[in-house]
């Protein structure tokens, strides 16, 4: 399932590029549909490491070719595509690290975005999860007239994260 939703977000950026932005609409959401019911399906089944990578380097690669792609598609929101990806970068580093920490140190991953699940990697919560990353690239294609202030606006929300994410793990650290 992984490997078909990372083809579907890959359609998705494609789709994009060549401006059809209501075909990558459709894909995108589909491609998040499958990764929900991925993550669904491996904890039934038993979930893996390997299944935990493949899953975070599928969205990963899907998250950051949305903004790539959206930035080359119009060329205005280059500068505020960028400033998204560098927030992707910087809250996925803080996640990785943390979720390392967690299963070094045996720290508490208490108060962590699915601390208490069978998921691969814990995270701290921050403004920016999954539905509102949902939420913000289905308005940038729905409404690609509006993609400069709609990215900059989320620009802002990943950059509120990352404070957040930083701030709970240099507290976690300190105790």
């Amino acid at each position: 399932m992984t490997g078909i939703g990372f083809l579907v977000g890959m359609g998705a950026c494609i789709a994009i590029v060549a401006g059809s932005w209501w075909l990558a609409l459709g894909m995108w959401l589909i491609n998040r549909v499958i990764d929900g019911l991925d993550g669904s399906v491996a904890r039934r089944v038993g979930p893996t490491q390997l299944g935990g990578f493949l899953d975070i380097m599928a969205d990963f690669a899907v998250y950051g070719g949305m903004v790539v792609a959206i930035g080359w598609a119009v060329p205005d929101a280059r500068l505020a595509a960028l400033f998204v990806f560098l927030g992707y970068y910087l809250n996925g580093a803080a996640f990785l690290a943390w979720s390392s920490l967690v299963a070094e140190r045996a720290i508490s991953a208490a108060g962590t975005d699915h601390g208490d699940d069978e998921r691969s990697l814990n995270f701290p919560a921050g403004l920016a999860e999954g539905f509102e990353t949902i939420l913000s690239m289905s308005l940038i294609l729905a409404l690609p007239q509006w993609t400069v202030p709609l990215l900059w606006g989320w620009a802002c929300i990943v950059g509120i994260s990352i404070v957040q994410r930083f701030s709970y793990i240099v507290t976690g650290l300190r105790n």
